[in-house]
């Protein structure tokens, strides 16, 4: 009897290891691929966007109401400082202004006269020679004379301006930027006839927002990219810092002078302007494609105010098994997020299938 109660107990045992192997055998092994964690460095930037501008920028006017004569120069060529740009029609202004030199001239040669005339006429007179009426005259006329000499100066002052005024010309070295009219062309006085940029000397304005105003210093280097030059990255500093924020916005302006601007950086480019706001060096870091979050609600047990916590989580592979690990981050950048929690060097976290698992689940590393 005995010998039969044993033979059924062990088949009992038999059956429920055999039901407890099948059950392993049939539990299903999710693959995932990993990411081994490891200390690394991580920036975190102020992400700022705008357009620049050349520091020299300057649209330049027409002074007289003449049509253009001559245009000496074509869009994107290098100018020097007072170079002519284009002439507008001038004959009859430089008529006037060799009018106004032989005017000076002749001025002159009278004065010369008249002064000599008056200091002989002042010898006479002290010597009794000419009678006071006669020294008078002598004098009045070199006044009149003196008078007319300055006018002259005067006219040819004008003349030599309002000649001057028909050559258009460059402000400073730069290049032109745009031409407004064609040869033959009439314009008026106070129309913008070409834009002269100095392509070297690029800035920007940007708006930062007021909680992110504090990081911002004068001298900060910030790293700059265009879309429309997507194999460069460029070099630029704060130049300028506006004392207070806008009122509407909120915001505070600075200036950002491009250090290294070539001639496709172009006034009116728009940009991405990156500012380094902090660098952590040997600190753990991972794809941010690993944290998942939760947030939980707290009530206050003195105020009964309900509060949102956030937790963060990953999975951490341990004997082949997914387990839920939270963990507490630092700062995040370009898709890689800093843990000051949670994760030692040499840890692996699940980074591609951590939407379909559960903790405590069966895992396969997949390269």
């Amino acid at each position: 009897m005995i010998k039969k109660i044993s033979i059924i107990i062990l088949s009992i045992l038999i059956f429920i290891a055999c039901d407890e192997q099948n059950d392993t055998v049939n539990e299903t092994v999710i693959p995932v691929k990993v990411f081994n964690v490891k200390p690394n460095t991580i920036s975190q930037y102020l992400r700022l966007t705008g357009s620049v501008e050349a520091e020299n920028d300057a649209v330049v006017f027409a002074k007289l109401n003449e049509k253009i004569e001559k245009i000496y120069v074509r869009v994107g060529q290098n100018v020097k400082k007072d170079e002519v740009i284009a002439e507008q029609y001038n004959e009859i202004l430089k008529q006037n202004l060799e009018m106004a030199k032989a005017g000076l001239k002749s001025a002159e040669s009278q004065f010369i006269l008249a002064k000599q005339n008056h200091e002989r006429m002042l010898k006479l007179f002290e010597q009794k020679a000419v009678s006071p009426q006669q020294f008078d005259q002598a004098e009045s006329q070199m006044k009149t004379l003196e008078a007319n000499l300055d006018l002259a100066k005067s006219q040819l002052k004008q003349a030599e301006e309002n000649y001057e005024n028909s050559f258009i010309k460059a402000p400073f070295a730069g290049v032109i930027a745009a031409i407004n009219f064609d040869e033959n062309q009439m314009v008026t006085a106070g129309q913008p006839v070409a834009q002269v940029v100095n392509s070297k000397s690029m800035k920007a304005k940007l708006m930062v927002s007021g909680t992110d105003a504090n990081h911002v210093e004068i001298g900060q280097l910030i790293e700059i990219e265009f879309p429309s030059i997507p194999e460069a990255v460029y070099q630029g500093k704060v130049n300028r810092i506006n004392k207070a924020l806008s009122p509407v916005t909120n915001a505070l302006e600075i200036e950002v002078l491009i250090l290294n601007a070539d001639e496709r950086v172009k006034s009116g480019l728009f940009g991405k302007f990156n500012l380094e706001l902090v660098t952590k060096d040997n600190v753990i870091i991972i794809p941010e494609t690993a944290v998942q979050q939760q947030t939980e609600v707290k009530i206050d047990r003195e105020t009964g105010v309900q509060k949102s916590v956030k937790k963060h989580f990953t999975y951490k592979i341990d004997n082949d098994r997914a387990v839920l690990t939270e963990i507490k981050i630092g700062i995040n950048s370009d898709g890689r997020v800093e843990i000051t929690d949670g994760l030692s060097e040499g840890d692996r976290v699940v980074v591609v299938g951590q939407n379909i698992i559960k903790d405590g689940d069966l895992v396969k590393i997949i390269e």
